[in-house]
């Protein structure tokens, strides 16, 4: 039997279901060098004993960059890291690690960071190091980094959400120029116009688009791909609601803050994080009194 092992976690004191699929453990794993024992597959092996002599940690010789990786097989959507770091001693030797998340299987140094680097303020208060992906990083590599110093490690823990949107049904407050509802689930972000794969609405009153994902999710992620031809700050002041009732494309809960000049004009990927996490089945786009074009929504959650 496939069995996935399922997380809750708990934001600012409150109970919210985020559930996330840990998909690291029994991975394939390398690392920079081997030193005393510490071979690499020790840190996703399902044990979390901090104390190096229950042999579980990994162990790299101290060299210039010294890195950890694992393979998860896949890309994942990637949200959260968590780094159990030895308790005997030594647990400064982690301050300044990166966790890098890509799909460049040379990238231990260079794919994408995945929060802040590790501090002293981290290794002192505990043994349990986590990072959240803000936005979501997909990839099929994690690597933790750490210069000029001996990587140990005594467990990785990654966990994923997954696309939730892609080619669900979809509707919005008018059409108009082609832009059918369900371009921005056809699962593919060209960012132009003409490539007959973005949404268009009229341009008065509220305009909304939303999507219907069969069932209630708990969504922590948003991706919208904008438009890139033209017209970018359209989208400006637009919001992402996330909820059960089907007419509250205006009214269910709002992801994040609304999208702002400075997303538009940063580029056509804007992400928002829902934090907490949203539980819905609904997850609709709103602006108020301008044309609502996206080239692709990505619903990200479990």
């Amino acid at each position: 039997m496939d069995c996935k092992l399922i997380f809750v976690f708990v934001f600012l004191g409150t109970f919210s279901a985020i559930f996330a699929e840990l998909v690291s453990e029994g991975r394939i794993a390398t690392q920079s060098s081997v030193g005393w024992g510490g071979d690499p597959e020790k840190g996703v092996d399902g044990f979390k004993a901090t104390h190096y002599g229950y042999r579980t940690c990994t162990h790299t010789q101290k060299q210039a960059e010294n890195w950890w990786m694992v393979d998860l097989g896949n890309s994942y959507a990637i949200g959260k890291v968590r780094i159990y770091n030895r308790a005997d001693c030594c647990r400064e030797r982690l301050n300044g690690a990166t966790i890098h998340v890509g799909d460049d299987v040379k990238g231990m140094l260079t794919n994408a960071q995945c929060g802040e680097s590790i501090a002293d303020a981290d290794t002192s208060a505990g043994s349990v190091i986590d990072r959240q992906c803000s936005p979501v990083l997909n990839g099929r590599y994690v690597s933790v980094s750490l210069p000029n110093n001996y990587l140990s490690l005594c467990e990785v823990e990654v966990f994923s959400l997954r696309l939730l949107s892609e080619r669900r049904s979809t509707r919005q407050s008018s059409i108009t120029w082609g832009g059918y509802p369900g371009r921005a689930v056809d699962g593919r972000s060209a960012i132009n116009f003409n490539q007959n794969s973005c949404t268009h609405t009229s341009g008065k009153g509220d305009n909304w688009w939303q999507v219907d994902l069969g069932r209630t999710y708990s969504v922590g992620h948003v991706r919208i791909f904008n438009r890139a031809d033209c017209c970018r700050e359209r989208l400006n002041d637009a919001t992402i609601h996330v909820g059960d009732d089907a007419k509250g494309m205006l009214t269910n809960a709002q992801c994040g803050e609304p999208i702002t000049d400075a997303d538009t004009k940063a580029g056509s990927v804007i992400d928002r994080q829902c934090n907490p996490v949203l539980n819905g089945r609904y997850v609709s786009v709103a602006l108020k009194d301008s044309i609502l074009t996206l080239c692709e929504v990505e619903v990200w959650g479990l």
